[in-house]
């Protein structure tokens, strides 16, 4: 049997919410960030030749991802406006190698030509962002996000969710991240809270995944682990063949140190 870290490296992901020269980053960890995720819907549109600019100076070594997100999904990019204009704008100012379109867009098939423009070099996250539990139930909303972003071809599939029964889904979550650890789309799943930070570490390790910090000033969403506590833990922990309540235990006490 192959070693997961054989297979898949973990990622953590940056968050960037705010210039980065206003962060508690020293130069040397900025320098370890390897992808970035530039919520150019927390900056105003005048801003982002700059902020885009800036991200790329500061994180020499990073590949970015593009998130425009709708109010109702967490972000401050008004509901039921299109992205279409701002998303060619953000296009014009540099080559993205990532964009992230939630599963359910409303403007998805204003978007779908634009994005197939830009197909050759900037790959699809396909996101859900759940903020009460699943009406369907945990493992049938990953099932059903997992099938549209096959559909799209996807490089990455992402669910964000509050948990309905957290001592019994977290294991759910991550041994869903181990069960498609050797697909060819990236798992990126984890829960909303404090009861899923957990989550944000163990279904990394077990998937080969993405995760995502903070930028070191606080949250960008519910629940998100400091970039570098983030980074140190995905790279020192080991990873698990099944997510036992052992392994699941060890994590989260390795946690609690890094965050001490």
């Amino acid at each position: 049997m192959q070693v997961l870290s054989e297979i898949r490296a973990p990622v953590a992901v940056l968050t960037l919410i705010r210039l980065p020269s206003q962060l508690p980053m020293g130069r040397k960890v900025r320098q370890r960030v390897k992808l970035v995720e530039v919520r150019l819907d927390k900056f105003a549109p005048g801003d982002w030749k700059s902020v885009t600019a800036e991200a790329a100076r500061e994180f020499p070594a990073a590949r970015f991802l593009l998130t425009i997100r709708f109010a109702k999904d967490g972000g401050a990019w008004p509901d039921g406006m299109s992205r279409h204009d701002a998303l060619v704008q953000a296009f014009a100012l540099r080559q993205w190698d990532y964009v992230d379109i939630e599963w359910d867009a409303p403007d998805q098939t204003e978007l779908a030509p634009l994005l197939a423009r830009h197909s050759a070099w900037t790959r699809l996250v396909c996101s859900r962002h759940d903020f009460t539990p699943a009406p369907e139930g945990l493992a049938q909303a990953l099932d059903a996000l997992w099938s549209v972003a096959r559909e799209r071809n996807a490089a990455v599939a992402k669910w964000a969710g509050v948990l309905a029964d957290p001592e019994r889904e977290i294991g759910e979550l991550c041994a869903f991240s181990a069960l498609h650890r050797d697909d060819a789309m990236i798992p990126s799943a984890f829960a909303m809270g404090p009861d899923g930070k957990v989550t944000r570490v163990a279904s990394a390790l077990l998937g080969g995944g993405w995760s995502y910090g903070h930028d070191g000033v606080g949250e960008a969403a519910p629940g998100q682990i400091a970039w570098p506590v983030l980074d140190a833990l995905l790279q020192s922990l080991p990873a698990a063949s099944e997510p036992t309540q052992e392994w699941l235990q060890g994590v989260t006490a390795s946690m609690a140190l890094a965050e001490a």
